[in-house]
């Protein structure tokens, strides 16, 4: 009885050992570049499909938008783990569609479809330009006319005193004018008058 206990544990073990588990036995997607479902602004300069395990040649990759245009390059580079493919233009905003097949190393086949968007930037937010700086000078403080000075006091008794001047300068020549007429007068007088009586002949 011990014997065939044994002997059975002795075969679970060695068909553990020899058959391969779930794990390893199918390869599958790891990563992706873009992921599914994702909103990008613009697309990297490769996309790139990721398995849990190395894979080889041949890979394909297409990526296409939505009237089926090809993006990438048909070439695909096989790197450890990863494939890759070289972006051609980078693509008009839209909804595009990765498909992939990608072999293991033990010859497993991995297909899949990843679907992504490319949407426009916003653009950013115009800011209000700032009001150009301006110095003040004194013209924009001082008013263009400066105020007349208040007179003093002693402004207006000067004035007084000059019109008081003028004033008797005034009254002295139209006195010297009246003189001089009353002058004039008196003589034209005295010359007529000498004339009449210094004359007999005239009387005759």
């Amino acid at each position: 009885m011990k014997l065939r206990t044994l002997i059975a544990a002795a075969v679970t073990t060695l068909a553990i050992a020899v058959t391969p588990s779930a794990a390893s036995a199918h390869a599958a997607l790891a990563d992706s570049n873009p992921k599914d479902g994702a909103t990008l602004t613009a697309l990297p300069d490769q996309v790139t499909i990721s398995l849990n395990e190395p894979v080889r040649d041949p890979a394909q990759i297409a990526v296409l938008d939505e009237s089926g245009t090809r993006v990438n390059s048909k070439t695909v580079t096989v790197a450890d783990k990863t494939a890759s493919s070289q972006i051609l233009d980078q693509p008009a905003p839209g909804k595009y569609t990765m498909s992939y097949r990608v072999v293991s190393a033990d010859g497993h086949s991995v297909t899949g479809t990843i679907n992504f968007a490319i949407e426009a930037p916003t653009p950013p937010t115009p800011t209000a330009a700032a009001p150009p700086a301006t110095s003040t000078s004194p013209d924009d403080v001082l008013p263009d006319t400066a105020p007349s000075p208040t007179p003093s006091d002693e402004d207006l008794d000067t004035t007084s005193a000059d019109n008081g001047d003028d004033s008797r300068t005034l009254e002295i020549v139209i006195a010297v004018g009246v003189l001089a007429i009353l002058v004039i007068a008196g003589a034209t007088l005295f010359i007529r008058g000498g004339r009449n009586t210094s004359d007999p002949s005239d009387q005759d």
